[in-house]
């Protein structure tokens, strides 16, 4: 990714498969995901895990 580009970010999950797509071009999928959302799981947007951070700006999010 490119400093001051803006980029669509879709992730998407069918059954286990999560798939990550950049301005509507697949760009890398894995099985595994199996975890529900509920509210005893958080969805953390713009962080890691690893206490690293999006530095940057994110716009329109939706979880459907």
């Amino acid at each position: 990714m490119v400093a001051g580009q803006w980029y669509h970010i879709a992730v998407t999950r069918s059954g286990t498969t999560g798939t990550i797509w950049i301005n509507g071009v697949q760009d890398a999928n894995s099985t595994g995901f199996n975890t529900n959302l509920s509210s005893q799981n958080a969805v953390l947007v713009g962080f890691n895990g690893y206490n690293d951070y999006w530095n940057g700006y994110i716009s329109n999010v939706r979880i459907v």
